[in-house]
């Protein structure tokens, strides 16, 4: 599978080495599910191809790469005790037995990992608006978050 970032890199801008995870935790599936739902359409088309193609390094490193990886990270959270055969999850200890306790912190862990994630790529969309004049294939009309926003629960159109 193509994809912009390698498995490799999301791991390491998403992970901290304090979590003991093995990089083999980020599928190359993870993050074509997800440049096709969260940075496609906010790049559109053609910028994407351009990236595809190593142009624009920069932007790749600096605003693209983070808002992948933040969004690998929220997609797969709820997986990592499934695909992790060294993290310290019990028989015990599954989504099934969780505790109250457990499913709160669980919640708050998703919520602010999507917050990362959103605020990143309107980072990413906010660039692009800024400096629309150096991606020629970028078009500001075609990019959602120019024109809906979700905030909590409240939709903003723009």
């Amino acid at each position: 599978m193509n994809t912009l970032i390698s498995p490799e890199r999301v791991f390491r801008l998403a992970f901290s080495v304090d979590e003991l995870l093995s990089p083999s935790v980020v599928m190359p599936s993870d993050i074509v599910a997800v440049e096709e739902r969260h940075i496609r359409p906010v790049v559109g088309e053609a910028l994407y191809d351009a990236l595809a193609e190593g142009r624009y390094a920069d932007l790749m490193e600096e605003y693209v790469a983070p808002a992948i990886a933040a969004w690998v990270r929220y997609a797969i959270q709820p997986l990592l005790g499934h695909r992790c055969s060294s993290c310290l999850v019990s028989e015990g200890n599954d989504f099934y037995n969780a505790t109250t306790a457990d499913n709160v912190r669980m919640s708050a862990l998703q919520r602010n990992l999507r917050h990362t994630a959103q605020t990143l790529s309107r980072r990413l969309g906010d660039y692009l608006n800024a400096h629309s004049a150096d991606f020629a294939e970028y078009d500001p009309d075609e990019n959602p978050l120019n024109r809906c926003s979700i905030n909590g629960d409240i939709v903003q159109t723009h």
